[in-house]
């Protein structure tokens, strides 16, 4: 699932650095790019006749050696690394996980402690695909409707089902994630009756699925 995730975010980048300007200003790096401007940055130093692209890389950018390895810093007193679009997504789930799962403000005011080209735009693009995200509001969503207590008077006769909507991103041919709240699910069989927040139409359908499609619980009600 998280490689799944991972997959649809870099390919919304890659569709915000197509969409974006591709001149020399675009704060967006392919690894292509990145080397090309670590190679433009390092022969405008030993020019001595400079163009005026040659002026502006300068004044934008410098190369730090980190471990031997060539980084790309924005020009200036403290340190900002640009990082390249296969990097974003786990600088940025470290940095919101870090936070607690905070919004975009509070991810982004994390993350230009030490990055130079993390927009919020792109932070925006990745919350809307965090699972913890998406589930809270899932919940929150859920917590302003009626619900309708689970009462019983027997062991096992009434259980609760839901759904969490992934339907904006889909996992394949999955798109939603079924909450059952009971705590012998499967294992001491079906409930006698089965309720939901979802509504009588969902309720029916997932009855008619169990009961008679796949014939897991024949006895459902």
């Amino acid at each position: 699932m998280e490689n799944s995730i991972e997959k649809k975010f870099n390919d919304e980048i890659i569709k915000l650095c197509d969409d974006n300007n591709k001149s020399s200003n675009n704060s967006l790096f392919t690894r292509e790019r990145y080397r090309e401007t670590i190679g433009n940055v390092k022969k405008a130093k030993l020019s001595s006749k400079k163009t005026a692209l040659q002026r502006y890389f300068l004044r934008q950018y410098d190369i730090l050696s980190v471990a031997g390895i060539e980084k790309l810093i924005r020009k200036g007193d403290i340190f900002f690394y640009y990082c390249t679009v296969d990097e974003l997504y786990p600088l940025i789930r470290t940095a919101h996980s870090g936070i607690g799962h905070g919004g975009i403000h509070k991810t982004y005011k994390e993350l230009i402690k030490q990055f130079a080209n993390i927009s919020r735009e792109i932070i925006r693009i990745f919350i809307q695909m965090c699972e913890q995200c998406i589930l809270r509001k899932s919940r929150t969503a859920t917590t302003k409707l009626v619900v309708r207590p689970i009462t019983s008077t027997d062991f096992n006769s009434r259980c609760q089902v839901d759904l969490v909507d992934y339907q904006s991103f889909p996992d394949g041919e999955y798109k939603w994630i079924m909450h059952y709240q009971d705590h012998f699910f499967l294992l001491m069989g079906s409930p006698h009756i089965l309720q939901s927040d979802n509504g009588r139409e969902f309720t029916a359908n997932v009855i008619t699925e169990l009961k008679h499609v796949k014939l897991i619980w024949p006895e459902l009600k």
